[in-house]
């Protein structure tokens, strides 16, 4: 997402959060309203994992991010891949 590139990250989404965007398209939007007038810098990732369930936190020191963006967002192991679960 970082990286702009909507395709590609529509391809880590599970599909519960596919579901609940609707389409790669409208995702693309929202990709593009949350990054817009900024330049993310992922400087940290830490990972947790815990069976099929992992929770990664970024430390991102674009002056431009949300407060949101060092809250853990959940990955989950579904069909033999980690798939993004925070929708």
């Amino acid at each position: 997402m970082a990286a702009r590139d909507a395709g590609a990250a529509w391809t880590t989404y599970s599909q519960r959060c596919k579901d609940i965007f609707g389409s790669p398209e409208v995702f693309e939007m929202m990709l593009e309203a949350n990054y817009k007038d900024r330049n993310p810098d992922i400087r940290e990732v830490t990972v947790k994992v815990n069976g099929s369930s992992g929770q990664v936190v970024t430390v991102d020191e674009d002056p431009a991010a949300t407060a949101d963006s060092m809250k853990p967002r959940t990955w989950t192991f579904i069909d033999g891949r980690w798939q993004y679960d925070s929708c």
